[in-house]
């Protein structure tokens, strides 16, 4: 961040607490400055190990997969939904156009609070909210 804007910020690699700053303030000593930058890239980013990456690239893809057979699974089944519940064609359509119309709506609400709250919090929400009526809705409690 330039100086101009956080008059804290002296350099890339060194921040001034000003006033706040004391002797025994642990976060100015040597041992947190090398401990901190011993896992950190040359650029300041925190490295993660391979084994992290991958594991979290996967649980991202599988949530991705899940979302997406989730949002086309009404489709596939909807001569069955319609013949399960007597259904005409044009209620059929209206239950299909109701969920893509509902999913039109919420995906850009999402896409602004992930773009500035957390998204691991938003993820969590999501799943769970997607489990509750997922796992309600089979065992016929509503």
């Amino acid at each position: 961040m330039p100086s101009h804007i956080n008059p804290a910020y002296k350099n890339e690699d060194e921040f001034s607490l000003g006033d706040k700053a004391s002797s025994s303030d642990h976060f100015n000593s040597i041992t947190f400055k090398t401990d901190v930058m011993s896992s950190r890239s040359p650029n300041g980013l925190k490295v993660y190990n391979s084994r992290q990456r991958y594991i979290t690239v996967s649980v991202l893809c599988f949530i991705n997969l899940i979302n997406y057979v989730d949002r086309f699974t009404i489709a596939g089944i909807l001569n069955h939904v319609q013949k399960f519940y007597s259904l005409d064609n044009t209620e059929g359509g209206l239950l299909q156009t109701s969920f893509v119309v509902s999913y039109m709506i919420m995906a850009p609400v999402f896409g602004y609070l992930g773009d500035r709250y957390s998204r691991k919090i938003i993820i969590a929400f999501g799943v769970t909210f997607w489990s509750f009526w997922t796992t309600s809705l089979k065992k016929g409690k509503l």
